[in-house]
């Protein structure tokens, strides 16, 4: 491969890279649609207040504002913070009330995680009763009556109101899977050691990622492990006035990973750590006013592949739950490191040079099962 007098480039990736690009932008495109269905669901409660509706509507949100409050931890925060107040006020009897609350919630988080970890294992028996269980600590925690059949239904059309409860029993594949779309700052450096070392760094470029996410073998309510596929442009850019000669590289690869994802209790944020693979699919790498070369197969001139498909790395991830766009689950940053050393041609005779990449990516997620355009 050679760095000073070559460049990379993919011929004819206009066309690719605008579909991609769009394809990356589809959560936001539906966001519209979301403030729609929020409109419509507002006409709704008016309209089934007219028929009486309104209590049994306003039980359902009642469980679902319950299960997103249990979800980012501000109930339990609440109830400290309210026993913490009852204390200071010397208010014994209300402390002991809030106390009591606190430990019919850590039941219900209990039980839920062992429904869960019981679905994991297949073993729907031992799963239905923890979820009655759960199910009766909540009512008797919201001061709610409980109802055999009728509440179990108001409960699934609570969730396909406001879209916010999970599907009870197992999980099936589509609601595991995440669409995954974002927007990368890319480059390649390359390194030569002993005889007079050389670092050249590339400037990166604007390009897309996107891809699915399946996310699997949940050890409890904030451990997770993650794998799935994504494709991916590394895109960059020697400059003229640093290297004598402009060059350019592109390539496309198709890509895996394996993630454990940690969410820190009582917050939105998740942290993300694992290793990826990426295989180079298609590349090209040219000197301006130059001959190109094919990066991951040779061609004519040039019988050896400057590049090696495989490029094996760590990745780190941030993001972050949201609610504020109906479609969008959450945002992320992360950052892509390649470990493999992709140079493929041969070094002068003791000179060992290296070439490796790395990816920043700002991007968002949003659950498949959700994920629509009309």
């Amino acid at each position: 491969m050679t760095h000073i007098k070559t460049k990379f480039k993919i011929n004819k990736m206009i066309k690719t890279k605008f579909i991609l690009i769009l394809i990356a932008m589809l959560p936001l495109i539906v966001a519209g649609q979301s403030l729609a269905e929020l409109k419509l669901e507002k006409s709704r409660l008016l309209e089934a207040e007219k028929y009486g509706e309104i209590a049994e509507i306003q039980e359902q949100i009642d469980l679902a504002e319950f299960e997103e409050s249990k979800k980012d931890g501000t109930y339990l925060k609440m109830i400290e913070s309210k026993t913490d107040l009852a204390i200071k006020q010397e208010n014994y009897a209300e402390a002991q009330s809030l106390k009591e609350k606190k430990a019919l919630y850590l039941k219900i988080v209990s039980e839920d995680s062992l429904c869960k970890s019981y679905v994991t294992k297949n073993d729907f028996s031992q799963a239905e009763d923890h979820k009655i269980k759960r199910d009766q600590y909540t009512y008797e925690l919201l001061g709610l009556k409980k109802k055999s059949s009728s509440t179990n239904t108001t409960v699934n059309k609570k969730a396909e109101i406001l879209n916010e409860s999970k599907p009870q029993g197992s999980i099936s594949f589509i609601d595991r899977v995440m669409v995954n779309s974002g927007v990368t700052f890319g480059a390649v450096n390359f390194k030569t050691s002993r005889v007079q070392p050389i670092e050249v760094k590339y400037t990166p470029k604007i390009n897309v990622l996107i891809g699915l996410d399946y996310k699997f073998n949940e050890v409890n309510e904030f451990f997770y492990l993650e794998t799935g596929s994504t494709i991916s442009i590394l895109d960059c850019k020697l400059k003229e006035s640093d290297y004598n000669s402009r060059m350019d590289l592109s390539a496309i690869y198709l890509g895996t990973h394996l993630y454990g994802n940690y969410k820190l209790p009582s917050s939105k944020l998740t942290l993300t750590f694992g290793p990826f693979l990426d295989i180079g699919i298609l590349g090209t790498q040219e000197i301006k006013d130059g001959e190109t070369y094919k990066m991951f197969s040779g061609n004519d001139k040039q019988t050896e592949a400057p590049t090696k498909r495989l490029n094996l790395g760590l990745s780190f991830k941030a993001s972050v739950q949201t609610d504020v766009i109906k479609s969008i689950d959450d945002f992320y940053l992360s950052y892509r490191l390649g470990l493999s050393n992709i140079e493929n041609t041969e070094a002068p005779s003791g000179v060992e040079q290296s070439t490796k990449t790395w990816m920043l990516c700002i991007g968002v997620r949003s659950k498949l099962r959700g994920f629509k355009l009309f």
